[in-house]
C-alpha cells in the first residue's frame, strides 16, 4: 500500500516540478500522473487493478471484489482481454515519465553528453505516440496532431551529409525510423548521421 507522505498537494507539487524540468514536456500531465500512480479513487489509475491482482479478496470499497467471486480467478477470455489493454494504456506512459526522470539525474552528473539526452528524448516521444497510434490508444485527431508534428520538425531537420555532403530533407518516415533503431541514416550513403555532434545539436533547437 502507497501512503501519501505530506499528503497529495505534496506528491502533486514534486511531479510538476519533475514536468518542468523534463524536455519536451508537453507529452506529460501531472495531475493525470499523479492519478495514475497514486490515487486510489479513481478506476483511471493502476491502484485497484495491483491491488485486486496481489490479494484474491479486497474489501476497499473502492474495488471490493464481488460476493461469491475472487479477484481474477473466474475472468473470462473478454476480461483479460480488457485487463490489458487498461494496463498497457496505462504502463507505458507511467514508465516513460520515470525513464525521462532518471535522465534528467543522469545527464545532470555527465553534462559533456547532454546532446545524447535530447535525442533520447525525442525518440521516445515518437515511439510512445506510434504505441498509442498502432495500439488503438490514440483519437484520429491526437494521430493527426501527431503527424503534424513530425512534420513541423523536418525543416529544423534538415542537413549535410557528414559523409558525402549531400543535402539531405528528412521525412516523417525517416523520423520514425530513427526513434525505433537509435539511427538517422543519410538515404543516400546510409551514413548515421547520430555520430556527428553538430547533427546531435539541431535537437536542442527543437521545442
Amino acid at each position: 500500500m502507497t501512503h501519501l507522505i505530506g499528503g497529495e498537494a505534496v506528491y502533486k507539487a514534486i511531479i510538476e516540478k519533475a514536468v518542468d524540468k523534463a524536455p519536451m514536456n508537453f507529452v506529460f500531465d501531472a495531475t493525470h500522473l499523479y492519478q495514475l500512480r497514486y490515487d486510489k479513487g479513481t478506476k483511471d489509475g493502476l491502484n485497484w487493478i495491483t491491488n485486486q491482482a496481489l490479494h484474491i479478496v479486497t474489501t476497499d470499497k473502492r474495488y471490493t471484489t464481488p460476493d461469491q467471486e475472487l479477484n481474477f480467478v473466474y475472468s473470462t477470455t473478454e476480461d483479460y482481454e480488457k485487463y490489458w489493454k487498461f494496463y498497457y494504456a496505462k504502463l507505458p506512459y507511467l514508465l516513460f515519465y520515470a525513464v525521462t526522470v532518471i535522465d534528467e539525474i543522469v545527464f545532470g552528473l555527465l553534462p559533456e553528453q547532454i546532446d545524447h539526452k535530447r535525442v533520447r528524448a525525442y525518440r521516445r516521444i515518437i515511439v510512445h505516440q506510434v504505441f498509442r497510434g498502432v495500439s488503438g490508444l490514440a483519437e484520429r485527431e491526437e494521430k493527426n496532431s501527431f503527424n503534424d508534428l513530425l512534420a513541423e520538425l523536418i525543416p529544423d531537420l534538415i542537413y549535410t551529409c557528414t559523409s558525402c555532403q549531400a543535402q539531405i530533407e528528412p521525412t516523417v518516415d525517416d523520423l520514425i525510423w530513427f526513434a525505433f533503431n537509435n539511427v538517422f541514416l543519410c538515404p543516400n550513403c546510409k551514413h548515421d548521421q547520430l555520430g556527428d555532434p553538430t547533427f546531435r545539436l539541431k535537437f536542442h533547437e527543437l521545442d
